[in-house]
């Protein structure tokens, strides 16, 4: 080989090796640029599957918050439910009470008019008593006038 093919020889080497380098280099670029936009992929995946984290929490928050709601207008139902219920007790217990004080009151009227009917009889019976005791004396007397009439007409039949 002469020395003007080897240089020629080493002149292509040389464009085959910067050919080479420049493609080696373009690769490369070429690679950076696919592993910004992988990189640039998996932010925005890592983004979406925030948000979708983030709004699964809202959802569930939001669910839970509802139930809560839920929850507590059940109890304030039950609560009202039950003051309502404790009113109508109260009437009840009210009203009983109320007859059983008008019960009482009646008890104690019926008892008094048994205590005037009783005071009345006993005062009828001694109006009796005393009509008796004056009828009685009253046939005495007029028994004693008869059986003094009687002797006195016998005095008189004798002395005439």
């Amino acid at each position: 080989m002469n020395a003007a093919q080897l240089q020629n020889a080493e002149a292509e080497f040389e464009a085959k090796e910067r050919e080479f380098e420049a493609y080696v280099q373009r690769k490369e670029a070429d690679l950076d640029t696919v592993k910004k936009a992988l990189d640039e992929e998996a932010m925005k995946q890592q983004q979406e599957i925030k948000l979708g984290m983030a709004k699964k929490e809202g959802e569930l928050e939001l669910q839970h918050q509802r139930r809560e709601n839920e929850r507590e207008m059940q109890l304030q139902d039950m609560q009202v439910a039950m003051k309502k219920k404790e009113a109508e007790l109260e009437m009840t217990r009210n009203a009983v009470e109320a007859k059983a004080q008008a019960t009482e009151r009646k008890e104690r009227d019926l008892e008094n008019q048994i205590k005037e009917l009783t005071q009345w009889e006993e005062m009828m019976i001694q109006k009796e008593k005393k009509i008796e005791d004056t009828l009685l004396q009253a046939r005495e007397r007029d028994d004693e006038s008869q059986r003094l009439h009687k002797h006195a007409r016998e005095e008189e039949g004798r002395a005439a």
